[in-house]
């Protein structure tokens, strides 16, 4: 339900309580009157927990479009954890929610895709897969080979770079450019609808790649050991990752 229907209810609910239990020109029982005081109460008390948690807490988000397939499918319900990004950092490959910035001329519509870029890297799509400082991520998540080409791109402080699952039908950031941090509502916790695509999302594993610092992904050996820095670029080529 909407948080406008929810504050519609409660603002009803209180008008009630209060008509019952002040007015004087009904002509009810004591027992009727008690009764429907309790229900409007609790309407009440329910109605403001639900704004709460639909404010700073969670909320659902229905999904409209084939963007994220095969991840998400058109009529997937979802729990979105809005107080995750208030108290950390987002992370590479978690699915947000987002307001779309005005590029994308999206009106009051929010988006949801996958956050493959962040503040500090440089990213770039070639012969199918996208690169991050010139390495190439591998995504067994994504319906197909991408089959466009974007030059590099950096992405300044501040900003992070989005892409749908379905990268060849997809609104997002290789088409209107990069989305600003503080517009993030969200990430996509779990679908719980319908009930047999019940599922909790993890965040992707990158082998090769470790949380980004600013100038981009440190990259790592085999062993999990950070590799030494070469070339005055801040990273090291590695063996192709293997998931």
């Amino acid at each position: 339900m909407p948080p406008e229907y929810i504050g519609l209810l409660v603002i009803l609910a209180a008008i009630t309580w209060l008509v019952f239990k002040y007015s004087k020109k009904l002509r009810v029982s004591d027992n009727l009157r008690t009764e429907v005081m309790d229900y409007a109460e609790a309407v009440v008390v329910a109605g403001i927990l639900a704004l709460i948690i639909i404010q700073f807490v969670a909320r659902i988000f229905f999904i409209p479009s084939e963007s994220m397939l095969p991840t998400l499918r058109i009529h997937d319900f979802i729990i979105v954890n809005k107080a995750v990004y208030r108290l950390g950092e987002p992370k590479r490959g978690e699915i947000v929610i987002f307001n779309p910035p005005p590029e994308a001329n999206a009106g009051n519509k929010e988006f949801i895709k996958r956050l493959m870029g962040l503040s500090g890297e440089t990213i770039a799509v070639e012969n199918g897969k996208v690169l991050i400082n010139g390495r190439p991520l591998t995504e067994p998540y994504i319906k197909e080979k991408i089959y466009y080409n974007m030059a590099p791109k950096k992405i300044p402080e501040g900003f992070l770079f989005v892409m749908g699952d379905n990268r060849n039908n997809s609104d997002d950031s290789h088409i209107w450019g990069l989305l600003p941090r503080k517009d993030l509502i969200g990430r996509a916790e779990l679908i719980f609808f319908p009930f047999n695509r019940i599922r909790i999302f993890k965040t992707p594993a990158y082998p090769g790649f470790e949380r980004s610092l600013p100038g981009g992904p440190i990259p790592v050996t085999p062993s999990g050991e950070k590799a030494a820095p070469s070339n005055g670029t801040g990273q090291t080529p590695v063996a192709a990752p293997t998931m």
